[in-house]
């Protein structure tokens, strides 16, 4: 028989209360990007040409191969997305135009269209087709070689939405406590103690399971040669990958934020022909989602150069820029159910402790307060540990320590001593909550002292800017110990030999040298950086280069400084320590600029007034990453929209094993067949350049090294060749000490935070 219930029962609220307002405190941020993204995946007659219409007003285009799927995307702004038309031209009666999932991503949520949903779009002069596995699929008419599509409005498409699955787990947790509540009839004071206790408890298990990572895991039946994952707060991807992994092998994992970060996009080595079963799964602990590639409807997947054989339900690769991106709408949905349950898992420990207390009041009722308070948070943090160890995935990287987890180690192999010391390590590795212990030291000394003391990396100017200070960096700016003439002869001598031996291939040679964002905006250093020399080691090196050489040497540091007193937007992030897109927008002008006056059909630089500069944040400020604070302090990123940026196809990586880096070597094409070929030696620097050279190359290959590989020359054969060198690195021109035309020993060298 149930119990009477009690007004003072309503004391339990507190509990349920303090939980939703966490909960809304850890909702991540919105974009701020304001303008809308559409992208779809299509395979069309080889020759046939897609646009992407708003009303009558052409937005993106695309020439099709007929071999696979293709990517038609388009980012900007759309005045009505209800009017939204996609045409085909150049296709016949025979023919089949096939799609895979059709996207809108507008106020920071995405819509997809439903396979339920295709029999209701608009088609002029064309048939829907009978189609297997939701494809959507149409034929043109008779004596009509044009297909014109109307897409319904996106207002009636699904979006993510899981608030009937958060109402349903949320009220089963409350319902089980309050029945609790009404069976066990606890005393008013004892009620109060242990909602207030178990409150507290519920606050600690709150912060310490923020720390969340979901492990993502890659399983194929067939080795895959290369994996490049990328990861984003919105689904657009720079060509600069996020996790490289070489293979072969079947199956890779890497550690994901689906807070924050909760697009996802991986690509393949395209040597693998054919994708056999390829599966993969997020998983936090003991909660967990698998996908399997050959299973998913194809309506939810967006995909470029891969085909899919839909009477056999397998994918293959059909050109040089395969991936799938996992950014529908149902993904979406899937990884916000499986992230709410992971966010919510602290809130049911809470309840266990708080009906284990409840059942408990015979026993702790005589007991004094101050000893319930302190034996029960002994407890709970005992028991955080064991219960939050179920539904935490294994860390690889400790990101607040800037360094890999220590693996777990093998019995057989260790005596009982050496086991038990490395277990302890393994075991501290991946305490829950380590991160934030440690983050939250960091952000506790950011706002007390608007720095973070005693760190070595990171240098405190003014304005909250922040300049990086680790490796040679600080003595790059300070200048205790100047540049050598034995060191600037033995400088001039490897770009000299370079150059010669390029010359006799009739390749043009060219260098550029960023500067450091230290003396771009030397005035946010502050009095706790001193140059003991006044004239810096670059401007002595560039001095000396003018004075002893003809060498080709483009100044990218005018044009920023012009700009930075033009504008008003960062040239370079007062956070991180690289320029922005915007800043690097002016050096790639003078550059092309540069190179145009010695090839005259090499397409001009993309005005200036033909961007769009789209403002968004994010956390990718390495400087901030240093210190783990990378959540908290944003990065503004200025985002450059115009139909040549990013215009260019990833070409598939040739094999070159005598080059040796920490990042691979990127290859990439243009539509533009006339322009010159380019080989560009580069730093981290030149990832802000790529998306604005996209069109200017007919072929470009980017090396990240600061060594000269003149085999690779040999087999490129460009017409250009580029040596981008960030101004902290010119000592590694020292280390370069064979001539071009030795066998190279081939190095590497490792950068900061990139």
């Amino acid at each position: 028989m149930l119990k009477k219930i009690k007004p003072y029962f309503l004391v339990w609220l507190l509990f349920p209360a303090v939980w939703f307002y966490f909960y809304v405190q850890d909702n991540p941020e919105p974009s701020t990007i304001s303008d809308t993204l559409f992208y779809t995946s299509l395979k069309a007659p080889k020759g046939s040409e897609v646009d992407l219409f708003n009303g009558k007003t052409f937005m993106v285009g695309m020439h099709t191969t007929g071999a696979a799927f293709n990517k038609l995307e388009y980012q900007g702004k759309i005045k009505h997305v209800d009017s939204l038309n996609i045409k085909i031209s150049g296709v016949s009666t025979k023919d089949t135009v096939l799609f895979l999932s059709v996207n809108l991503f507008k106020d920071n949520s995405v819509s997809t269209l439903p396979a339920n949903q295709f029999q209701f779009l608009k088609p002029d002069s064309a048939t829907l087709c009978a189609n297997t596995r939701n494809i959507l699929s149409y034929s043109p008419a008779q004596n009509t070689h044009t297909i014109a599509i109307h897409l319904n409005n996106p207002a009636n498409w699904s979006t993510p939405n899981i608030s009937h699955f958060k109402f349903w787990i949320l009220i089963t947790a409350f319902l089980i406590t309050l029945i609790a509540i009404i069976l066990l009839q606890p005393s008013f004071k004892y009620l109060t103690i242990v909602t207030i206790l178990t409150t507290l408890i519920l606050s600690f298990y709150w912060w310490i399971g923020k720390d969340i990572g979901s492990l993502l895991s890659i399983k194929n039946d067939t080795p895959l040669k290369e994996v490049v994952f990328y990861h984003n707060s919105i689904p657009v991807f720079l060509p600069n990958p996020h996790e490289f992994f070489k293979g072969p092998d079947k199956a890779f994992r890497t550690v994901s934020d689906l807070i924050n970060q909760p697009y996802y996009r991986l690509s393949i080595n395209r040597e693998n022909q054919s994708i056999k079963n390829l599966s993969f799964n997020f998983s936090f602990g003991l909660i967990s989602k698998s996908w399997n590639l050959n299973s998913i409807n194809p309506s939810e997947i967006f995909a470029n150069d891969i085909d899919y054989n839909y009477s056999t339900s397998e994918w293959k690769i059909s050109g040089t820029d395969p991936y799938f991106s996992f950014i529908t709408s149902d993904f979406i949905s899937s990884n916000q159910k499986l992230l709410f349950l992971r966010k919510s898992f602290f809130l049911f420990i809470s309840g266990l402790i708080f009906i284990v207390f409840l059942l408990l009041q015979p026993v702790l009722a005589d007991i004094p307060l101050p000893k319930i308070i302190l034996v029960s948070l002994f407890f709970a943090i005992i028991f955080n540990t064991l219960a939050f160890w179920l539904f935490n995935s294994r860390k690889l990287v400790l990101d607040a320590e800037k360094r890999l987890a220590f693996d777990s180690p093998s019995f057989d192999t260790l005596s009982m001593k050496e086991f038990g010391r490395r277990f302890g390590i393994y075991i501290q590795d991946q305490m829950p909550g380590r991160n934030n212990l440690i983050t939250s030291n960091n952000y506790f000394k950011y706002e007390l002292f608007g720095e973070v003391p005693g760190n070595p990396m990171v240098y405190f100017g003014k304005d909250n800017w922040m300049f990086y200070t680790g490796e040679n960096v600080r003595e790059i700016y300070e200048n205790k110990h100047p540049l050598t003439d034995n060191e600037l002869n033995k400088m001039k001598d490897v770009l000299v030999g370079r150059r010669d031996w390029l010359r006799k291939r009739n390749i043009r040679y060219y260098i550029f040298f960023p500067r450091i964002p230290h003396y771009i905006y030397n005035e946010k250093i502050g009095s706790g950086l001193n140059m003991y020399n006044p004239k810096p080691k670059l401007i002595v090196l560039l001095e000396y280069l003018k004075k002893n050489t003809d060498l080709d040497i483009i100044d990218v540091e005018t044009p920023i400084l012009e700009a930075k007193s033009k504008y008003h937007k960062n040239l370079y992030y007062p956070n991180d320590s690289h320029w922005t897109l915007f800043g690097a927008y002016f050096a790639y002008r003078e550059i092309i600029n540069h190179i145009k006056k010695d090839f005259p059909n090499m397409p001009a630089p993309i005005s200036f007034d033909d961007i769009t500069w789209l403002e968004a944040d994010d956390n990718d400020a390495d400087l901030a990453q240093l210190l783990d604070l990378n959540t908290v302090i944003k990065r503004h990123e200025y985002i450059p929209i115009n139909h040549r940026v990013n215009a260019f196809n990833l070409l598939p990586t040739p094999n070159y094993p005598e080059f040796q880096s920490i990042r691979p070597m990127l290859f990439f094409s243009s539509n533009n067949t006339t322009a010159p070929k380019l080989l560009m030696n580069r730093d981290s620097y030149t990832n802000f350049l790529m998306p604005f050279f996209a069109t200017n190359f007919s072929r470009q290959a980017y090396l990240w090294s600061p060594f000269f590989y003149p085999s690779i020359v040999e087999k490129e054969k460009p017409d250009i060749v580029i040596t981008e060198m960030l101004e902290r690195f010119i000592y590694d021109l020292l280390k370069d000490t064979s001539t071009p035309g030795d066998s190279l020993q081939a190095g590497f060298y490792q950068g900061h935070a990139d």
